[in-house]
Order: C-alpha cells, then sequence, then structure tokens
C-alpha cells in the first residue's frame, strides 16, 4: 500500500509538494497497517485487546509529529528569510 501511494504522489504530485504527499501516505499505510493488526489481535485475543491504550498511543505519536513538523516548518519559514533577505 505505502508503494502505491508513494508512487501515486510523485507521479500525480508538482515537485514541490511530492515528498509531502509521500510522507502522508506513509502515514495513511501505517494506520490502515494498525487497523489491520488490531482488528487481527482482538479475533486473535477473543476480543481482549485495549482498544484505548492503542488509541492513547497511536494520539501521542501523532501529537508528538505534529509538534516536530510545527517545529520544522518555523525552521524552514527562517531559514528562508536568511537565504532571501529582501523578500
Amino acid at each position: 500500500m505505502n508503494t502505491a501511494l508513494a508512487t501515486a504522489c510523485h507521479v500525480l504530485l508538482p515537485a514541490r509538494w511530492a515528498m509531502t504527499g509521500m510522507a502522508g501516505a506513509y502515514a495513511l499505510s501505517y494506520l490502515a497497517g494498525l487497523a489491520l493488526t488490531a482488528r487481527l489481535l482482538r479475533r486473535r485475543l477473543g476480543g481482549r485487546l485495549d482498544d484505548g491504550a492503542v488509541r492513547r498511543t497511536y494520539t501521542k505519536v501523532l501529537a508528538g509529529a505534529a509538534c516536530v513538523a510545527g517545529l520544522a516548518r518555523l525552521l524552514r519559514v527562517d531559514e528562508l528569510r536568511r537565504l532571501r533577505p529582501g523578500r
């Protein structure tokens, strides 16, 4: 799934957004893998999977990724300002 989505991003998106699209494609394929794994584990464990703990962990991962993405964005904007002082 990840390969197909990344290839689609490469082909369909402009070069400027291709890597961002590929990162989103990776996140979607990870989420699909998580959902499939949780479903299989629930079936194998007889329904004894703690969905709340899985959701909390995934939410923490998403929050951490959002913080790092925001920091990277701020650093990139600052770097662009230094490289192009007239703009």
